[in-house]
């Protein structure tokens, strides 16, 4: 297991792969789950699969812009302190490329996943070696470490 810490430390010294954690000062810790999937459509993943094979698009690099244009425009979460990533929650890494579009981990997690097991928004930090990090805060990693025991394709994993 990565710690948080570690990545920022490497961030500053080779950069990870383009890689910006500054967006996770814009996540909300407590962030109640009927507010979650509200920044976009739910099937991210779907989507950009569905509009590639009309525009002749790769899905996984629009899925990449859209997940990146959603990062780069969130607006930071006023807070009394910041973020301290080593106790407020986990990253998780998110594999677009193995995705097998079944559904089972959205049905196992009570929608918390997508069908496409992509994580919420709301909770997307960065993208690393095409896969797309997202930071669990405390209150959901029961939630998302059901999603990681129960996905079958490794589409999702804790740094």
């Amino acid at each position: 297991m990565c710690s948080l810490t570690g990545v920022f430390a490497l961030e500053k010294r080779q950069g990870i792969h383009g890689v910006t954690f500054r967006s996770l000062q814009s996540v909300e810790l407590k962030l109640p789950r009927e507010a979650l999937w509200r920044l976009i459509n739910p099937n991210p993943l779907w989507m950009s699969y569905v509009g590639g094979r009309t525009t002749g698009e790769d899905y996984i690099d629009s899925f990449f812009k859209l997940s990146q244009d959603l990062i780069d425009t969130r607006a930071p979460i006023k807070t009394d302190a910041p973020i301290n990533p080593e106790k407020d929650g986990r990253l998780i890494a998110f594999c677009p490329g193995r995705v097998m579009f079944e559904g089972f981990v959205k049905s196992q997690t009570e929608s918390f996943f997508d069908a496409s097991d992509c994580p919420p928004p709301e909770f997307w930090v960065g993208q690393a070696n095409g896969e797309l990090i997202s930071f669990i805060p405390n209150e959901y990693i029961s939630v998302a470490q059901l999603g990681v025991e129960c996905n079958v394709t490794d589409t999702l994993r804790w740094l």
